[in-house]
């Protein structure tokens, strides 16, 4: 229909999910092969979401970056950048001071146009809060509570109507903090916080001013609703 009409050319068109699939048998079982984990849980297997963009404005611009079309982004983008990326493209400005809740932090999302269009290789998008226990810089994912739930792994046909919830509520301690390289070992098989102690520190106390400012906010502003 796009195209019967001449739309296609400039359309832009994302289709993406918010989250992975539940892996609770009460809600639908779902696998998440070969990522760790579901929805509800900051492992990749909640967080790490399909998605795909397509559309005659991507295909005439990447034809100008000499890239492929088809290629794959390896690079996180958040689901609150399409809020600034998609105004940008229409050159609309995102800034809404009439809107604006001394309550709620700015807008935080980032245009990642020029990654998806290949002008750059790397996304703008390089610290992703992921929860109040969770952080992702770059490559590297801090996971630091005592009791981390779902922590088991979908396998490709699991599960399936012969399994159990209880194979499937695996807990972990993390209570010092696990950190997986997401980029080389997207299932989370193993912790790196051994190997790169600076590392997890330095993450830890980005995550502790994050709760003290953004979750603290959020948290505030739940409290005053209820």
């Amino acid at each position: 229909q796009f195209q019967k009409h001449n739309l296609w050319d400039n359309t832009l068109l994302v289709f993406t999910s918010d989250n992975g699939g539940p892996t609770h048998l009460r809600e639908s079982g779902s696998t998440n092969f070969d990522l760790r984990g579901g929805k509800y849980s900051d492992w990749e297997g909640g967080v790490r979401a399909t998605a795909f963009v397509a559309g005659g404005y991507l295909d005439r611009h990447l034809s100008v970056t000499n890239k492929n079309s088809n290629g794959v982004v390896n690079q996180p983008i958040h689901i609150a950048d399409w809020y600034k990326t998609l105004p940008s493209i229409a050159g609309l400005d995102v800034l809404d001071l009439s809107g604006e809740d001394p309550n709620f932090p700015p807008v935080d999302g980032v245009n990642v146009c020029s990654y998806l269009i290949g002008q750059s290789d790397t996304s703008p998008r390089q610290e992703i809060p992921l929860s109040y226990h969770s952080l992702l810089q770059g490559d590297f994912k801090l996971i630091w509570r005592d009791q981390v739930p779902e922590s088991s792994w979908t396998g490709p046909r699991s599960p399936n109507a012969s399994s159990t919830q209880e194979s499937l509520d695996v807990v972990i301690d993390c209570h010092d903090g696990c950190l997986f390289n997401v980029a080389t070992d997207r299932g989370e098989y193993f912790d790196l916080a051994p190997k790169y102690p600076i590392k997890v520190q330095a993450m830890k106390e980005r995550l502790e001013e994050l709760r003290h400012d953004f979750f603290l906010k959020m948290m505030i502003k739940a409290w005053i609703r209820v």
